[in-house]
């Protein structure tokens, strides 16, 4: 038997590490202009630090080897095109960027192409018009039944995240402040 150091490894670590990869993989091209080291530290601070802690308390060693890590990846996914969209106006550092009002989409698609993400549903998901209810919504309560783990939650803790990268790496208070509510209608009820 894997001891639950080595399958968390497997079923977290590594489909977290796979979006991780994906966005250094940008770091010339298209997006040469995007602020990948403040993406990066979201990643290292919320997905590959507090994600799997809330998923190791939360799992009995059953549940962590059902785990499929394509779903781990999914929600990772979400989770990090949501904070792409939240910081999409300070994570542009060129011009040419700052000028190209879809630039930011077209990264989301980039990152799942590398990850392979699946277009529908998940980048259509990411791409949502803000005020989504998360909790009623079926593809966050899809994923959440799959892993045991109620992903909404994440959201919710999600704006404390972006804030730390906005002060620890891009400068000041996100640009996005007002509309970081729209995200998280319905998860008081």
């Amino acid at each position: 038997m894997t001891n639950r150091w080595e399958l968390g490894g497997e079923k977290v670590g590594e489909p977290i590490m796979a979006l991780r990869d994906a966005v250094n993989a940008l770091r010339s091209g298209e997006f040469e202009g995007v602020r990948i080291d403040a993406i990066d530290h979201y990643i290292e601070l919320f997905l590959m630090s507090f994600v799997p802690s809330i998923i190791d308390e939360s799992l009995s060693d059953q549940q962590l080897e059902a785990l499929d890590p394509d779903t781990v990846k999914q929600a990772s996914f979400l989770l990090l095109a949501n904070a792409i969209m939240q910081l999409r106006n300070k994570l542009a550092k060129s011009e040419k960027l700052q000028a190209d009002s879809e630039w930011h989409e077209r990264l989301i698609r980039h990152i799942a192409g590398l990850a392979q993400i699946e277009e529908s549903p998940y980048v259509e998901f990411a791409l949502r018009p803000p005020g989504v209810n998360l909790v009623n919504d079926p593809l966050i309560s899809g994923l959440s039944q799959k892993m045991n783990v109620e992903i909404a939650k994440f959201f919710i803790i999600q704006p404390a995240m972006i804030e730390v990268v906005v002060e620890d790496v891009l400068g000041g208070k996100s640009d996005d402040d007002d509309d970081d509510d729209d995200d998280l209608d319905g998860l008081d009820d």
